[in-house]
């Protein structure tokens, strides 16, 4: 599932994009700034600070395919940023249009979890500079490209998330990554669709409960929770609501 994050400076985009991996135990973050300057080194020693020990850093200024492939093992990976990355291939005087391709192309084949993080730099005044306009021009096509073949693109406002593009089984799996109680069982990528199981009431749930002081106790049951958790409720559901009798009420 690839998930794109865009918005302006300091809007929070970083910040959501951790959050989605909370729920991950093994996580890949690829960075693409190089410290330039001393503001870009306390930039970068900032977010290295927000991620903790809990990610696993890989700085790749360029090469973002070779990145990619890097990152196979990781059940989710997240890019910090593009804006940047495209900026390296201007100052390295690279083949732009071969490398966005050749990253396009690669992008479609990923079947692991990535988070893309870019910028909407050009909602203000046109640049009076060639260059820049070149610039903002390119990234605005490149954010195109990266959020046609997206599941979901979410576009950051003051650190708050507006969701534009959504998955087409998100009505099935919903992972509410803001819950101060996410991830509430040990699962990757938890669904929280069903945080109160709507089978407890059912004698014959299939779920992994057991009975104290003839009380149902579910909490360590994940049926409600994990990647088959819709399919199995459904089935559960439409079996019962086929038993109900129906009486007539004059």
């Amino acid at each position: 599932m690839v998930t794109v994050i865009t918005g302006g400076i300091k809007s929070g985009k970083t910040s959501f994009g951790l959050k989605i991996g909370k729920g991950y135990n093994k996580k890949l973050y690829i960075a693409t700034a190089e410290p330039f300057d001393e503001e870009m080194k306390n930039k970068i020693d900032r977010h290295r600070y927000e991620r903790g020990d809990e990610w696993k850093t890989l700085e790749e200024p360029i090469d973002l395919i070779a990145a990619l492939k890097k990152s196979k093992k990781y059940p989710f990976t997240l890019i910090d940023c593009i804006t940047m990355w495209l900026n390296n291939l201007f100052y390295y005087k690279k083949d732009i249009e071969k490398e966005i391709d050749n990253f396009i192309e690669y992008i479609k084949q990923i079947d692991n979890n990535i988070v893309i993080i870019t910028n909407e730099i050009g909602l203000g005044v046109i640049p009076h500079d060639p260059l820049t306009r070149r610039y903002i021009n390119i990234l605005g096509i490149l954010n195109q490209k990266i959020a046609d073949l997206a599941d979901e693109v979410i576009f950051m406002i003051s650190g708050q998330p507006s969701f534009i593009k959504v998955s087409k089984n998100s009505f099935q799996h919903f992972s509410n990554k803001n819950c101060d109680y996410y991830p509430c069982h040990k699962l990757e990528n938890q669904n929280c669709l069903f945080c109160y199981c709507p089978l407890y009431f059912f004698k014959d749930c299939g779920g992994d409960y057991s009975m104290v002081y003839n009380i149902k106790d579910c909490s360590k049951c994940i049926k409600n929770h994990d990647k088959n958790s819709y399919s199995f409720i459904m089935d559960k559901l439409k079996s019962a609501y086929k038993n109900i009798k129906y009486y007539k009420i004059d």
